[in-house]
């Protein structure tokens, strides 16, 4: 269960750890993340590309242009395609996919 015990006002309480909501959905919801030559593509579970989009464009990340979401697909542009592997790489991480 992974209980914590936490002094509060003089007194031992016992508690859930806080869990970061973000990160859960990211884990749990992102199915792979592809590349080719011209594009970054994210497939997720239905109804989750929006909220993956979203926190894409939050990342504020300089070497993405722009993406689009749809139902459970995120097209991800990078500015340039010369380092489309590095942003691949970098993009997988901040979205704490793992192969």
């Amino acid at each position: 269960m992974k209980v914590v015990k936490k002094k509060r006002d003089k007194e031992l309480i016992y508690e859930l750890p806080t869990k970061d909501v973000t990160f859960e959905i990211l884990k749990l919801g992102i199915l792979g993340i592809e590349l080719n030559e011209v594009m970054i593509l994210i497939n997720t579970y239905p109804g989750l590309a929006p909220f993956i989009g979203d926190q894409i464009d939050k990342l504020d990340d300089s070497n993405i242009m722009g993406c689009i979401a749809g139902e459970n697909v995120v097209f991800i542009t990078p500015k340039t395609i010369k380092n489309i592997s590095k942003t691949y790489k970098e993009l997988c991480i901040k979205l704490h996919y793992k192969k």
